[in-house]
């Protein structure tokens, strides 16, 4: 897109625009770690605005080199660079852009090993900003002077910084404001909680542990929350009753982004740092920045899974321990640098362990996928070598519970396992772990969530419980299983109304899903690697994406999405996995029931077959799940054709 502005603008003779396209065309080039090109890019970008006498932007294009070569480690460039943007925004109203330099000045000094140098400069940012209430800077320098304070030995000072950059970083909940340093180093927002996390567990007394899960939960509520803030405000409120509240965020958002435009566009304009305009608009920012906290406050009150995404808010500890059942566990997992933690949580137990390196982890899922991938060979493949994919496939899987399960062992409680996975773990069949003899779905049934929290407000949210059942199917020539499949599932649940082909569309699930107990959908799925927001499943008329999803309406006790690929996720800053389950708990659905990899649709008819039989007999779905999973494990034996269910949401 950027490449097609610039030579646009080029086109009509438009200099300052051609050079703000090639500064976004070397943006993406540094983001695809082209490096080299990346800084051509911006010499030429700096040219261009020298030419249109914007020196502003010329200084900002040397913030910008600065910080490509901060990131390839070249630090006496960087450092030079840097030092001579900030001679320049020093004396400017762009007062933000001063910051940057001397929040990127700190970093390259400890890098190169030069703590007290990156204090001193880490703690003039901090005094520059006293008089203006900037959070979202705030955070990232505090940010960085815990990270200083840790390398000089002062664990307390840098707990304290930590927490002072959680708390401007809460405080940005209610904003949504362009990354204007688009190639900033701390894009992650959850390494703040990550470091917080981490200091509490290095003393491990039953507070500081509450503090660390505490931290987690935030985590994963806040990754979701910032990935679709930017259709936050699209959003529809779950229940007219909300709809007054939720008007006014949108209203109030609307206004925080205007606000914030124009005090960027009077920056460019003024001659002074204090120029009383642009003070006048900050203080009427800063106004509505409070009336909307105060809003979503009172909307988290009213509707707790609207505020879940809307603010990132997060439940606390007890409250998740209120729905746990007295014999279920809930381990969450969580990353920290190159470690996983399991969090064990019950009613009586909370207790954090460490777990095997990440890169570990990694390597054994890059082979179990290997394994399952060979299945698109062919029968006379998967026949010929049955015994021998069988064996390597459980080899995997026996690795994997070494590395996640045996640490925690002997402190497994209880008949029924909550899995909320973390990163790649997002994508580990965990029930079907093999501890040398056992999977472990034969020792527990298991259900997933996203976190605890989600977990929470899947259990406390009301849902059909006496309504009929909805039946899509969407049969191609790659599945020719689906028609049985849906005649099956139809015979197996209540009332069920049954569509199929170019009679399952969008249009009738939005008519029929408000209303139905259980709404089962037999199509194919399509993951969109590059942009996940848009992964989606085949109806009749369309593909439902993940979007469509959270304007729906579906308070279904269960929701099944059988096909290819149905349950596919993709992590993306380091946290919640987006992927449909997640639009669909948001729709309304109690729970959820999808595949985790590309299924074979004869074996998924049948287990769907034994799974609703199941169902209708136990009010447990976790427990039809196994018994199901059992079923076709006597007739198919390989994980694969058996193990890529997983029941995410309220299990009960």
């Amino acid at each position: 897109m950027a490449r097609k502005a610039l030579n646009t603008f080029r086109q009509l003779g438009m200099g300052y625009e051609a050079a703000k396209a090639v500064t976004n065309v070397a943006i993406a080039a540094s983001h695809h770690g082209e490096t080299e090109f990346a800084l051509e890019l911006f010499g030429k970008a700096r040219e261009l605005f020298t030419l249109e006498y914007n020196e502003a932007w010329a200084a900002t294009i040397d913030l910008y080199r600065a910080l490509v070569y901060y990131q390839d480690g070249r630090w006496q460039l960087a450092q030079a660079l840097c030092e001579s943007a900030y001679a320049f925004f020093a004396t400017s109203p762009l007062f933000g852009r001063s910051v940057w330099c001397q929040i990127l000045l700190a970093r390259i000094h400890l890098d190169a090993g030069r703590p007290e140098a990156a204090r001193a400069v880490c703690i003039a940012a901090l005094e520059k900003m006293e008089s203006t209430e900037s959070p979202a800077l705030a955070y990232q320098a505090y940010f960085v002077l815990g990270q200083i304070e840790e390398t000089l030995h002062s664990p307390d000072a840098a707990y304290e910084a930590y927490q002072k950059a959680h708390q401007n970083l809460e405080s940005l909940r209610s904003q949504l404001r362009a990354d204007e340093m688009k190639i900033a180093f701390l894009k992650d927002k959850g390494k703040v909680f990550e470091a917080l996390v981490r200091m509490n567990l290095t003393n491990g007394s039953p507070g500081n542990l509450k503090s660390a899960f505490g931290y987690i939960e935030q985590a994963k509520s806040r990754s979701l929350a910032d990935l679709i803030a930017f259709r936050a405000n699209t959003l529809p409120a779950p229940t007219a009753t909300r709809r007054a509240l939720v008007e006014q965020v949108k209203d109030l958002r609307e206004q925080l982004h205007w606000y914030t435009r124009a005090i960027q566009l009077q920056e460019g304009r003024s001659v002074s740092v204090r120029d009383p305009q642009i003070e006048k608009l900050r203080r009427a920012a800063r106004e509505c920045e409070q009336k909307l906290i105060d809003n979503l406050t009172n909307l988290h009150a009213e509707d707790r899974e609207f505020a879940n995404l809307q603010a990132a808010a997060s439940i606390d500890l007890e409250a998740i321990r209120s729905v746990l059942p007295d014999d279920a566990m809930l381990i969450q997992y969580y990353r920290i640098g190159d470690v996983f933690q399991a969090c064990l949580l019950s009613r009586r137990v909370l207790k954090i362990v460490p777990l095997g390196p990440v890169s570990e982890m990694r390597r054994s899922l890059q082979l179990f996928r290997f394994q399952l991938s060979r299945f698109r060979f062919g029968a006379e493949y998967v026949n010929r070598f049955r015994q021998q994919l069988l064996e390597a496939t459980n080899a995997h899987l026996q690795e994997f519970y070494r590395q996640l399960m045996a640490p925690v062992a002997r402190n497994l409680r209880g008949e029924h396992l909550i899995i909320n996975p973390h990163d790649l773990l997002h994508y580990v069949p965990f029930h079907a772990l093999l501890d040398g003899r056992d999977y472990l779905d034969t020792r527990f049934s298991i259900s997933y969530a996203p976190s605890a929290s989600v977990y929470y407000l899947c259990s406390t949210k009301a849902a059909n419980t006496a309504g009929g059942s909805l039946v899509l199917g969407v049969p191609n020539p790659a599945a020719p299983h689906i028609l049985d499949e849906v005649r099956a599932v139809s015979s197996r649940l209540p009332a069920a109304e049954v569509f199929v082909g170019a009679e399952a569309t969008h249009e009738l699930l939005r008519e029929k899903g408000p209303h139905s107990r259980y709404i089962h959908i037999a199509t194919h799925g399509w993951f969109r690697q590059d942009n996940p927001m848009f992964s989606s499943i085949s109806l009749g008329n369309s593909h439902l994406s993940l979007f469509d999803l959270y304007q729906l309406n579906l308070p279904a006790e269960l929701v099944t999405l059988s096909g290819c690929g149905t349950g596919l996720n993709v992590v993306v800053g380091g946290d919640e996995l987006l992927g449909l389950n997640r639009g669909l708990l948001y729709a309304g659905a109690q729970g959820v029931l999808l595949t985790l990899w590309d299924v074979n649709d004869q074996s998924t008819a049948e287990f769907m077959q034994a799974f609703y039989t199941e169902l209708q007999a136990n009010s447990n779905k976790a427990a039809a799940v196994r018994r199901a999973m059992a079923e076709i494990r006597r007739e198919y034996g390989h994980p694969f054709y058996w193990a890529p269910f997983i029941l995410v949401g309220k299990y009960l």
